[in-house]
Parts: structure tokens; C-alpha cells; sequence
């Protein structure tokens, strides 16, 4: 019986620790014999294998052996820290990694292996899939995926097993699927430079959420909510206080500019400067109480209103205690409530608060009617907020006749017109105004001059610009008093925060401000961050939501009559390990990523902002399962106006055409004398060129030069023939021999003039050219004045024509093929080449051309379009 076994085991490819060795072989066939009376002995209705003895003897027996296996194999792998020490686990069923390496990888780190399921010494079951009837079954254990085991080792500690618990993961629905293989295929395609890419499917009505961590998401009402319903950003943004503030700081800044347009400003005299800090108490619930004023005297706070939001019953009872405090009046603070508190919080600290909801359009009438005021009063108003404002008003003070009798009448001028009161801070300087203002409140008005600010009592974080990072630093060396830092030397200063920060706070703890108002600083950049019901189900569905908020930031570039160039995206990364968020359908506790990539040129163009975005999105390679927040910023901004005059200046010559009625011929150009020209090429040329390149060497001679042959015939027929080209000219180039050297003289003249013609103006940067020493940008200049031809067209034409060229060149100014640049007529004019028979060589070379222009261009956002992916560091 031992021979036939060991035989079969010898044809089987079995694995050493499944083959039986002779301890089995010994209990195989001695097993009745250790038995005397087998079937007495027998349990009723225990299994029984004839001929090999009771079950439990076989099986003690060998999990005794297999235990025994596992322990030798952990005493001779390499010593490894024993992280999955005390950890008993099972496999079960097919798992990536294998069964064997999964087993390894435990048991060289301390694990425990079970090869038959034990339920009651079992802590840890691994499995990537389980039956509907098995899963039921183990409901109750720690099921998990092999990523845990995976992940465990890479970083060399135990993972909590909560987040790669099987249960929590549902089965991809088909949709989902079909994304997937759609990647997986343009991820193929993109190898082969003749493939165009897959782009990506149109979304399909989505009926199943891929809930990974249990926020209940396909009920209807979250569903209906998330960012992937189309109208979601539309809706975020009515809804968002934070995204009114944003854009209202924008719109008072240049509503403050029309005002002092129309008002004449007075020029600050030499007189004592005087700042004000002017900042509403309690402003958005201040001016939602307007409404209910029967609230007035109670204890009110501003937040989202549940019956506005239509919740369902178990959002409802989240959200109930979830929703933030936006702002609360000073009896509710009484009870120490907070802006930022959850109101389930605040409602342990007062049972009788009163909600009221956000009145958004009041908000922004109201503070018009502020800025207003206080515009016609101050010499130089900075928008701070909606709800503040910092006011230079040394002249308006004197006139006055003192600081506090113009502030008294600020005061009553914007309570009479709004019906809501301002606090306002006086001092020399900003610094000095804002920390007067906390003095002031509520409703009154403080002064603080440089002498009196030595005997306030003031903490680290009472200044502006010390946030938690900072003050936790100066902390830890003991320094939490303002008084503190003034007794540090700047040297130490400089050492624990920076030497930035540490100027900044050394001034500042001295009463030190040399800022000053900012009254027409432009717009440094735009942008839009979203961090609330932000869940993706497939990376589909992220870059969908991207393309739509990068959309939405174009749409408010392009009324700014802004363009940019430098792209940056933010992303906030659920962190591993953490549980539901406090917020319903907020972002919670994340890792905060960013990517940025300058764009070859600038623009406020939705399609290429969103196709960079993409771009960097895919860089950053996050699980769109655990995308919590997505933002996008545009900076390096230029005006429209401004990027039209540098187009106007750089662009190419409209005289500068190859043919008879251009006022500039081919001698612009250096030409090289008729014995370094190769003749065999010459009459391979067009009639046409020909006839340009006899008339231009006429012309530089003053005579005809009988050097150079007359048209052949057989150029008038390639000429003929050519024209039959599929449309495609071709290029105009002078035929040199190549046994002959031009002139260093000649190359650097083509240098020179190439350069002027083929830069794009959206390739200059004004900062770079700022920078270049002053011989350098002498040089160019005469370059570009000596390759600009004498051109005098009618007063008539000249300013409907450079419109029109700056409007082309606005449009677009890279690389083309054959004329086209949007993807879908290249891809058009590609099918055609291919749809009658295979693409010609004419053709491949074509299309490799224009890849390489877009790569030398750093178009690399094209280039990955067009399906080729540069191989960047």
C-alpha cells in the first residue's frame, strides 16, 4: 500500500507539506491494529473510513505534524520583528498572494497557521471572496482581505484589521466594472504611437454607492447629495457660507475700487496716521435675526437649516447633532457656545438655543450698504471680509477733529442703514487697530496707541498670523506671552520659527507695523475647494467631478478677464484607520496632498485647465474610495488686455508670407551664394519657389544673376503633381549643398530670425524676461526690430487687423498638424488617412513631427491625449 501511494505522489506535482510522510504511512496501515475491537469501540453515527481507523485520530495526529512544520520553518527563516504575534489565523479559498506566501509571510512574523477552520482558537479568517450562505456564517469573526496581511508587512507593524474587513467592501456592480476595462484598454492603446486613446464613457445613472466604510450613502437623500450628481457643485456653492465669503471678499474689493473711482480720494497728508479696524458684531446672525426679530434677546445661532435640507429619518438624527455653528449672538456665548461648535454640543450647553437659517442675499446687500459708507469717509478702505474692513482715515480724523468722534459717527451712520452694530479698533498701525478691535466688543470703540500696548496683557495667539503650529513652538521653550517674546533675541527667534516668522513676531511684539493698506492689490489667483459629500465610487467618477469644478473656476476667470498658467490640485486623502467622519458627510481626519504642473501657455480654457487636472489627479494615484475633499487653484495670473499687447509685440510679422505681395521677400533672410546651392534639388522644387528664389537673388544682386537655371520642366510637373497632396503643402526650405559650408555669418542670421518667428507669446514670461541682464534684453530687442518689416497699412486696417491677429494667437499659438490642433479633428484627419488603406510614410512622419513640437513645447498634457506617455522623472 506505501509503494502505491509513494508512487503517486511521485507522478503528482503535490506540494512537500501536503505529501504523506512515514508517520502517516505507519497510522495508515497500522491504524486497525492499534484498535482490537474497531467496531465496538465505534462512536454511533461518528464518520468512519473503512480500513484507516476513526477520523479524530487521523486528523490530531496530523495537525500535530503540520504544527510541528510550521514551527520549523519559522525557526529557520530570517529573524523578522513578530508582528502578527498571538494572531491565529485560516485562509480560505483562493487569495492574491497565494495561499503559500500569505502562509509564510505569518508565520516568519509570529503568526499562527490553521489549516482547518477552528472557531473557537481562530482570531483572524483571510479571504477575498466569500458565498452569500459562508459569509452569513462568519458574520460574527474578523474576516479579512489579504491586503491586510500585505500591507501589515510593508509597514512593519499590525494594521488595524477594521479597514480591510471583507464585509465592508461590496462587489463592484457592472458599471464599475466597465470603467475599469475601459482604463485597462487605453492604458494598452496609449503604448502604440498610431492609437489613439479611449476616452472615457459617459456617466450612466449610478443606482449602487460603493459604501467601503459604512456611511450609509445609498439611502436617497445622500445619494441625491453627493458630488457626483451633476448639479452638486451648483447647489454646494448656494449653500456654502464658506464659499460666499470667498467670492464676496473678491466682489467688495472691486466694488470698493468702483467706489473710489467715482469718489475723489484724499491723498494722505503729512499728518499722524491714523488705521481703523471696523468689524460687525456677530454679523451673520446679526443679520439673520433682522428676520426673526421675536429671537432677538435669546440665545440664536446661524447654521444649516434640517428642514431645508429634506433629510430622511436616520440623516436627520445624524445631522441633528453634526451640523456646525456658523456664528451665535453674545447671549448664546454666554452659555459657552462657540462659532465652529456642533450644535449637538451646544445644545448640552443650552437646551433653549435657537437656530435660524443662512439668509445669504441680506448678508451681501448689507454689506454694500457698508462698504458703502465707510468708502466716502476713509482716504484708503482694504476689503478685509464681508463683515470688516481696515480704514486709513488720518485725514478724515483731523477734519473731524478727533479719531473717536469719526469713529462714533461711522458707527451711527452704518447702524442707521443696516440696523446692525460695528466695533472699531483705532491705532497707527494695522497691527495695533485689529488687536484694539478685540477690545472694543462688543459695540463699542477702543484706542490703542504704542504706549498703551506695553500694558495689555496679550497671549502668543493673540497676534495676527501665529497659528497652532507656530505657538505650539514657542510653547514648548517656554514662551506663551507676548511680554515673552520680547525678552527672546531675534537670533533664537529665528531658530524656532523661521526667519520670517520670527521678524514678523519680533516687530510685532514691540507694536511694529509697517504694512500698509492694500486698497487695489490684484488677484493673486483663483480657485475652489470642495471637502464636504465628497465620496467616489471609481476613478471615472473623480475625474468627472474635477472637470466639473475646474469648469466652474474658468467660468469666474473668464469674467475677471483673467488667464493663468500655473495648475495646482489638492486632494484630501481619507486617513488609514479612521472611522466615520464627526461631520455628516464631511471629510474628517486626512492627509492633505497636492500636485502642480505649469501649463505651456496661458489660458482660462476649461478644456485644458480640467484635462491638467486629470493629469495630475492620475499622478497622484489616491483610491477614489478615499477622496475626502478636492481642490484646484490657477495662479500666475495675467489681465486678457495685458496678454494682448505681449501678443501684438512677440507675434509673428503679417508681412513675413512667401509670396508676391508681401512687402518683405525672401531677402530678409541671408542668402547663400548660387555655387553652395545643390541644382539637382533646385529643379526638384515648385515653379513657384523657384521663381522666388530667382527673383530674390536678383534682387541682392541689382541684376539677373545667369548663374541660376531657368524653371525646368520637370519642376512645372512635380509641381503639378504635388498640388494632388491631399491638401498638404509642402515646406519651403532653401537647398544647400552639402559639400559646402555656409557661413557662421549665414547659420546665425537663420538662428536668429527662426527664433523670432517660432516663439510663442504665451511662452514669454514677464517675470523671466525681467530678469535677464540688460545687454541680453538690448540684443533681443534689436533682433526683433531688425526681423520686423516696414510695414505701413492704413490707419484704417491696423487696429481691426491686430485685434484679429492677437485674437488668433489668444485662441491658439502651439504646435499644429496640418493646420489642426483640437484632439477631434486630429483624430479626424488621422481616420482618414487610415480608414481607405494603411497610413503612407508622408503621413507617420507627420504625426511624429507634431509630437515631437508639443514635447519640445512641454505639452505634455497634449502629448498624453494624443495616447503617448512621456516618460517623465
Amino acid at each position: 500500500m506505501s509503494s502505491s501511494i509513494n508512487d503517486q505522489s511521485e507522478c503528482l506535482d503535490i506540494p512537500n507539506e501536503y505529501q504523506l510522510g512515514p508517520e502517516d504511512l505507519k497510522l495508515l496501515q497500522g491504524i486497525n491494529r492499534d484498535v482490537p475491537n474497531h467496531k465496538e469501540t465505534m462512536v454511533q453515527n461518528e464518520p468512519v473510513a473503512p480500513g484507516f481507523g476513526d477520523f479524530h485520530t487521523y486528523f490530531d495526529q496530523r495537525k500535530r505534524k503540520l504544527a510541528k512544520q510550521a514551527q520549523e520553518q519559522a525557526q529557520k527563516a530570517p529573524e523578522h520583528k513578530q508582528i502578527f504575534a498571538g494572531v491565529v489565523f485560516h485562509i480560505n479559498g483562493f487569495t492574491q498572494p497565494s495561499h503559500y506566501e500569505l502562509k509564510k509571510l505569518l508565520i516568519e512574523r509570529g503568526g499562527r497557521f490553521l489549516h482547518y477552520l477552528s472557531k473557537t482558537q481562530v482570531t483572524h479568517i483571510i479571504a477575498s471572496n466569500l458565498a452569500h450562505s459562508k459569509a452569513k456564517e462568519l458574520q460574527n469573526y474578523r474576516v479579512v482581505r489579504p491586503e491586510w496581511v500585505v500591507e501589515s508587512v510593508r509597514a512593519n507593524r499590525l494594521l488595524c484589521w477594521h479597514s480591510y474587513q471583507l464585509g465592508s467592501e461590496r462587489k463592484v456592480p457592472m458599471v464599475l466594472q466597465n470603467a475599469v476595462l475601459a482604463n485597462e484598454l487605453a492604458t494598452e492603446s496609449s503604448n502604440h504611437p498610431n492609437v489613439m486613446p479611449i476616452s472615457r464613457p459617459p456617466l450612466p445613472p449610478r443606482q449602487i454607492v460603493v459604501d467601503k466604510y459604512g456611511e450609509g450613502l445609498n439611502r436617497d437623500w445622500v445619494r441625491r447629495n453627493l458630488a457626483t450628481e451633476k448639479d452638486f457643485i451648483q447647489r454646494y456653492y448656494a449653500n456654502s457660507r464658506l464659499h460666499h465669503l470667498s467670492m464676496w471678499k473678491a466682489e467688495m474689493k472691486d466694488y470698493v475700487a468702483q467706489l473710489r473711482r467715482k469718489h475723489t480720494v484724499k491723498k494722505p497728508a503729512s499728518c499722524k496716521p491714523v488705521i481703523m479696524h471696523v468689524d460687525f458684531d456677530c454679523f451673520f446672525v446679526s443679520v439673520s435675526l433682522l428676520s426673526y426679530p421675536q429671537f432677538k434677546d435669546k440665545p440664536a445661532a446661524v447654521c444649516h437649516s434640517q428642514s431645508q435640507m429634506q433629510l430622511d429619518k436616520d440623516a436627520l438624527e445624524h445631522s441633528a447633532t453634526s451640523s456646525q455653528i456658523a456664528s451665535c449672538n453674545y447671549v448664546a456665548r454666554s452659555f459657552g457656545i462657540k462659532n465652529g461648535m456642533f450644535i449637538g454640543q451646544a445644545r448640552q450647553l443650552c437646551p433653549g438655543l435657537v437656530t435660524v437659517p443662512y439668509c445669504f442675499d441680506a448678508y451681501e446687500q448689507i454689506s454694500k450698504q457698508f462698504y458703502k459708507i465707510v468708502a466716502q469717509i476713509a482716504d484708503e478702505t482694504q476689503a478685509v471680509s464681508v463683515d470688516e474692513a481696515l480704514l486709513d482715515v488720518s485725514n478724515a480724523a483731523e477734519d473731524c477733529g478727533s479719531a473717536e468722534l469719526l469713529a462714533q459717527d461711522i458707527r451711527k451712520k452704518v447702524f442707521a442703514a443696516t440696523q446692525c452694530t460695528v466695533s472699531i479698533g483705532i491705532g497707527p498701525n494695522i497691527l495695533l487697530a485689529r488687536l484694539a478691535a478685540k477690545k472694543a466688543k462688543p459695540d463699542g470703540i477702543y484706542t490703542l496707541e504704542i504706549g498703551t500696548f506695553f500694558d495689555i496683557d496679550l497671549c502668543v495667539s493673540d497676534l495676527p498670523g501665529v497659528g497652532h503650529v507656530v505657538e505650539d513652538a514657542l510653547a514648548s521653550r517656554g514662551i506663551k506671552a507676548v511680554c515673552d517674546i520680547r525678552a527672546v533675541p531675534l537670533d533664537m527667534l529665528k531658530n524656532i520659527c523661521g526667519d520670517k516668522t520670527a521678524t514678523m513676531l519680533y516687530n510685532f511684539s514691540r507694536g511694529i507695523d509697517n504694512r500698509v493698506l492694500e486698497s487695489d492689490k490684484p488677484r493673486q489667483a483663483f480657485g475652489a475647494d470642495i471637502s464636504w459629500g465628497v465620496r467616489f465610487s471609481n476613478q471615472n467618477e473623480a475625474e468627472d467631478f474635477v472637470e466639473r469644478l475646474a469648469a466652474e473656476i474658468c467660468r469666474s476667470m473668464v469674467a475677471a478677464n483673467r488667464i493663468g498658467s500655473l495648475v495646482t490640485l489638492k486632494i484630501k486623502k481619507r486617513q488609514t484607520g479612521q472611522g466615520k467622519p464627526a461631520k455628516f458627510l464631511g471629510h474628517g481626519i486626512c492627509d492633505n496632498l497636492s500636485k502642480s504642473n505649469s501649463l505651456p501657455q496661458m489660458t482660462n480654457d476649461p478644456a485644458k485647465i480640467s484635462a491638467a487636472c486629470i493629469y495630475l489627479l492620475q499622478q497622484l494615484a489616491v483610491d477614489p474610495l478615499d477622496i475626502r475633499g478636492v481642490g484646484i487653484q490657477v495662479q500666475r495670473l495675467n489681465s486678457l488686455e495685458a496678454s494682448t499687447r505681449s501678443i501684438d509685440m512677440f507675434a509673428k510679422p503679417k508681412a513675413r508670407v512667401y509670396g508676391h505681395n508681401a512687402n518683405t521677400s525672401i531677402n530678409a533672410y541671408e542668402l547663400p551664394s548660387v555655387s553652395q546651392l545643390d541644382m539637382s534639388i533646385v529643379n526638384e522644387l515648385p515653379a513657384s519657389i523657384q521663381q522666388e528664389l530667382r527673383a530674390a537673388f536678383c534682387q541682392r544682386n541689382g541684376k539677373y544673376d545667369k548663374a541660376f537655371p531657368k524653371a525646368s520642366a520637370a519642376s512645372s510637373r512635380n509641381t503639378e503633381a504635388n498640388g494632388s497632396r491631399r491638401g498638404r503643402p509642402r515646406k519651403h526650405s532653401f537647398a544647400i549643398s552639402k559639400n559646402k559650408k555656409p557661413s557662421s555669418n549665414l547659420l546665425d542670421s537663420f538662428r536668429k530670425l527662426e527664433w523670432l518667428d517660432t516663439i510663442m507669446p504665451s511662452q514669454m514670461d514677464n517675470d523671466v524676461w525681467n530678469h535677464l541682464p540688460i545687454n541680453i534684453r538690448r540684443e533681443l530687442a534689436r533682433e526683433y526690430v531688425k526681423s520686423k518689416p516696414v510695414v505701413k497699412p492704413s490707419q484704417k486696417n491696423l487696429t481691426s487687423a491686430s485685434e484679429s491677429k492677437a485674437s488668433q494667437a489668444l485662441q491658439y499659438s502651439g504646435p499644429t498638424l496640418l493646420g489642426k490642433y483640437i484632439l477631434a479633428d486630429i483624430k479626424g484627419l488621422v481616420k482618414e488617412w487610415t480608414s481607405r488603406d494603411e497610413p503612407v510614410a508622408e503621413d507617420i512622419d507627420e504625426f511624429a513631427e507634431y509630437i515631437e513640437k508639443l514635447v519640445e513645447h512641454r505639452d505634455l498634457v497634449k502629448v498624453q491625449q494624443h495616447g503617448i506617455r512621456p516618460l517623465l522623472p
